[in-house]
């Protein structure tokens, strides 16, 4: 593989090519837009980042590669691209490109945005100003995943060959050929020891001797002796067989005979061998086999594997590749391997092969055609020497599946988004109501809470005044008393928040020659609330409405304020910085109020009924108790609704819990905390898409990883309501370890809240006991033995407690 990158091999002028053009011709390659357009056809992934590691630029070979799109990263740290276990190494490489240092190509391991381990050669140089201001870095990114596994396959044939050659070669040296030296008379001049051994002779009984003149007699000595005085007599080799004594048993082999001839053409003597041909034939019959077993693992092969020569024309292929064509070998061999590509990828077809001979591999992705139609293959190659000629070996495999498969995940993914958006929209919506719902119910509080407390009239309205704006989000709230002297005006004696002299600004009356002049006036002639969801559009007169649009006033209520008698006394008054920012439930707890507030008013004027108007402070107090159960059991359910298949889970799961932590004796507020949260712990669920919720099959990895998010969506749902204990936390943790195999973020041990860790054993013990879709129900019984036996992972004290309450009977789901 090629340590030059593609903007390297861009820019390189191989035997000085560039210095022949002209000058106007350099420039244009040396141009930004020449070599941005270098940068985006590259195949390999090419950008840019500052020297905090901000991506700056990424061509389309990044995207390919990484999977993101150039909206996504621009911006992000680049260690977006390597995943946090490899976060130092990226530190360490942007240090080196901050002293100026050029990062030659080396191999590493990146994540792909779909979470896939990608392994990509990456190379990485420092970008300079022309004052050589250093100001970035340059990253050249090459996946070489498939290539690697390819290498590997590929160093595994070669090691194999090794061997046999290793095999083949000392089968060679421990193979004795015989050896024979004669003079120019045909007589004995020297004897191998092998050949003494084979003939079972001396050397000094054999020298100065001819062969049919010895004792020891063989077939091997007659074939030598009728044709060594030929040999030299005619200056050529003669070659054939004999039998050789091996024991008690002849050997077949090999005889050559070859004059030993001088510098002047004289024949001075002749030299013979002799090699054991039932050696040799061994030998081949195992090359023979070695070689078939080579063909068999290359037929084997899932893909294409195909040998060309630098034209392209097939030299040799395996049997996938006739099936593919179907053709025959007669009619493949010495074929043209583009004749199978697609007419529109031919060009990069004859690229990658020619960067193979180039540069020593490449790797292509193009489509070729065969008897079963149009098919994807990815196409991987490298050059290889044989007999001094270039020869391409590659590999092609079939990835139209994957091809496929990636649409429909792109297309699939546009329409999540697509509804993701929506369900967004539609728990914005939500949750705007649900925040007015809860700056309603915290005025409504805060104000019962003065109302108890209230000794002086004046300091009771302020203070409700106060309250509506500093715990409600109102930009202004007065409270006015009716006038009856005649004048029919409404007299401020409360306000907070924006006013800005509103009040002295305008004339508030309540006479029918009035009408439809404020809000104020027509909530206390008609004895009702008044909503004005758009004051600019209302039908007041222009002082009013100019006066609200200039300090943010944009929607606003009017409540009456009545006494016993139901005579309306005054009137209690909110302005919102939202158009329609007042809906039936906010009207309903802020009339509520106002009731109170009247009933509070009528309580401190007269004392006897004092306990009365007590007592009314309690009832407000357990209907806002209720009213907050109520709203919580509400947004529980609506989590249920989304997922019929757990249905009742977060109830069953608030009185386990409730039931654990009365069991542990913590308290009822403390149980009360507990039960809250379990009633909204799966709220995050609201953000996941509904068809995954209800699946009813094993989920894949990426699906549970959108399920798994639900705690911190809950969390962040949560966070933001001021309920009286850290429920959002609670919530965000539930799915937490002792030991920190839990998430979102991996807690452990006491910085879990007590209250999450008592929810984690109840959502389990409850999920298990109960029928899933996708799964038989577990039972009670194996729920307890999971959690006993998982003590390093649950709080050991709520286990203790869990299964007291088992065997005492008490955990009924």
């Amino acid at each position: 593989m090629s340590d030059q990158g593609p903007m390297e091999g861009a820019c390189a002028d191989p035997g000085g090519a560039v210095a022949e053009v002209g000058d106007s011709q350099q420039a244009y390659f040396l141009a930004p837009e020449f070599m941005a357009a270098v940068v985006a056809s590259s195949q390999d992934a090419i950008f840019t980042t500052d020297l905090d590691g901000a991506i700056t630029s990424w061509n389309p070979g990044a995207e390919r590669l990484y999977g993101y799109r150039i909206a996504e990263v621009l911006g992000e740290h680049v260690s977006v691209l390597a995943g946090y276990r490899n976060a130092d190494e990226v530190e360490s490489h942007l240090e080196r490109i901050r002293t100026g240092e050029v990062i030659e190509r080396t191999e590493v391991e990146r994540r792909h945005k779909d979470g896939r381990i990608l392994f990509v050669s990456l190379a990485i140089s420092p970008v300079e100003l022309d004052d050589g201001t250093l100001v970035g870095a340059s990253m050249v990114v090459r996946d070489v995943s498939q290539q690697r596994e390819w290498d590997e396959r590929l160093a595994q044939m070669t090691r194999r060959i090794e061997q046999q050659t290793t095999m083949l070669d000392v089968v060679l040296r421990t193979t004795p050929d015989l050896l024979f030296l004669f003079d120019r008379t045909g007589r004995f001049m020297y004897v191998s020891e092998p050949a003494l051994a084979a003939l079972d002779a001396r050397l000094e009984d054999m020298f100065g001797r001819r062969g049919s003149g010895l004792k020891t007699r063989s077939q091997l000595l007659d074939v030598i002796d009728a044709h060594v005085l030929d040999v030299m007599g005619t200056a050529s080799e003669w070659r054939g067989e004999a039998a050789v004594p091996d024991g008690a048993r002849s050997a077949a082999c090999e005889v050559l005979i070859a004059p030993v001839v001088g510098p002047e053409g004289d024949v001075s003597g002749a030299v013979a061998t002799v090699r054991d041909i039932s050696a040799r034939s061994a030998a081949e019959a195992q090359a023979a086999a070695e070689k078939s077993f080579t063909d068999a693992v290359i037929d084997a092969a899932p893909g294409i594997f195909f040998t060309t020569d630098r034209d392209g024309r097939l030299v040799r292929w395996n049997a996938q590749a006739e099936r593919f064509t179907g053709l025959g070998a007669n009619e493949l061999i010495g074929a043209d391997g583009f004749a199978f590509v697609l007419d529109e990828d031919r060009e990069a077809a004859r690229a990658g092969l020619q960067a193979a001979i180039e540069t020593g591999s490449s790797q292509v992705q193009v489509r070729w055609h065969g008897v079963d139609g149009v098919r994807d293959n990815l196409v991987i190659s490298r050059r290889a020497d044989i007999g001094g000629s270039p020869y391409i070996i590659g590999f092609a495999m079939d990835v139209t599946e994957r091809v496929r498969a990636e649409a429909e995940v792109r297309e699939a993914r546009d329409g999540l988004e697509e509804r993701v958006e929506e369900r967004t929209k539609e728990l914005q919506a939500a949750n705007a109501r649900l925040k007015r719902t809860e700056r309603a119910l915290l005025t409504l509080s805060w104000s019962n809470q003065a109302l108890a407390q209230a000794t002086d009239p004046e300091r009771l309205l302020q203070d409700v005044c106060a309250a509506a704006v500093e715990l409600g989000g109102y930009r202004m709230a007065w409270v006015g008393l009716v006038v009856h002297d005649g004048s029919w005006r409404i007299a401020p004696v409360a306000r907070a928040g924006l006013d800005e002299g509103f009040l002295d600004t305008v004339e508030i009356t309540w006479g029918d020659e009035a009408s439809g002049v404020c809000a104020a006036g027509r909530s206390v002639r008609e004895g009702h609330a008044v909503i004005v969801g758009d004051l600019a559009a209302d039908g007041a007169g222009s002082v009013w409405r100019d006066a609200a649009a200039m300090r943010g006033y944009r929607s606003a209520l009017s409540l009456p304020l009545t006494d016993p008698r139901g005579e309306t006394w005054g009137v209690f008054c909110l302005f919102s910085g939202e158009q329609g920012a007042f809906d039936d439930r906010e009207v309903a707890l802020l009339e509520e109020l106002s009731m109170d507030l009247s009933f509070g008013m009528e309580s401190l004027s007269v004392r006897a009924t004092r306990d009365d108007a007590e007592g009314r402070l309690r009832d407000s107090y357990d209907r806002l108790e209720h009213m907050m159960h109520d709203t919580v059991s509400a947004m529980g359910r609506i989590v249920e609704a989304r997922d019929p298949y757990t249905q009742g889970h977060e109830r069953r799961v608030a009185e386990l819990s409730r039931s654990l932590s009365d069991e542990m004796g913590l308290g009822e507020d403390f149980a009360a905390s507990v039960e809250m949260a379990a009633l909204l712990h799966d709220i995050g669920k609201l953000c996941v898409p509904a068809e995954i919720l209800t699946k009813p099959v094993t989920l894949s990895a990426s699906e549970f990883d959108m399920i798994k998010d639900h705690a911190r969506q809950g969390y962040e749902i949560l966070k933001d309501i001021a309920f009286p204990w850290p429920i959002a936390d609670i919530v965000l943790q539930h799915h937490e370890r002792m030991d920190g195999s839990g998430y979102p973020s991996g807690i452990s041990g006491e910085q879990i809240l007590l209250q999450a860790r008592i929810l984690a054993v109840a959502d389990v013990v409850e999920a298990m006991a109960s029928h899933r879709p996708y799964r038989p129900v577990i039972g009670l019984t194996q729920a307890m033995q999971v959690i006993s036996e998982g003590a390093g992972k649950f709080d050991p004290d709520v286990v203790a407690a869990c299964e007291r309450l088992y065997a005492n009977g008490g955990i009924r789901l």
